[in-house]
């Protein structure tokens, strides 16, 4: 759906990752997964970025969150339920750190504060991402990962 927004619009903003990779692999950073699993995600990915089904996002905003604001805001509106709310707030810390680790790789793409609305401008006649399917800075993202689940 990105892609085809992207196509006739110039831009397309989406509220997660498109790789989605960062959740396993903070899941076994603070041991709630395993290597195996992780590994097993890592495979299937690249092997996904290979085909063209998943790519690299063009820009990533990234944002720390402050868990007692978190809970506040959780605790402010029982219409959603947020089963693994303490879970997600463990992997903070983690996720962090992968997108620290992105940005070495694509040192132009991650931001770690919010944009003003009007940084996302479409470009319909931009070129597309050469770097979207770039397997050698997915190779460079999990080399440089840290390797030890953190438990």
């Amino acid at each position: 759906m990105a892609l085809a927004l992207e196509s006739a619009s110039g831009c397309a903003v989406c509220d997660t990752d498109p790789l989605k990779l960062h959740y396993v692999w903070t899941l076994w950073r603070i041991g709630a997964a395993t290597e195996a699993q992780w590994r097993a995600e890592c495979t299937a990915t690249r092997e996904q970025i290979a085909a063209q089904r998943l790519g690299f996002a063009g820009r990533y905003c990234v944002r720390a969150i402050d868990a007692d604001q978190a809970r506040r805001q959780r605790d402010g509106d029982p219409t959603r339920t947020r089963r693994h709310f303490e879970l997600h707030l463990r992997l903070q810390a983690p996720l962090i750190a992968w997108y620290r680790t992105l940005a070495s790789v694509f040192p132009d793409r991650v931001q770690f504060d919010w944009p003003d609305t009007g940084e996302f401008e479409a470009d319909p006649a931009a070129a597309p991402d050469p770097l979207r399917y770039a397997l050698d800075r997915f190779d460079a993202l999990v080399a440089a990962l840290p390797t030890a689940a953190l438990g």
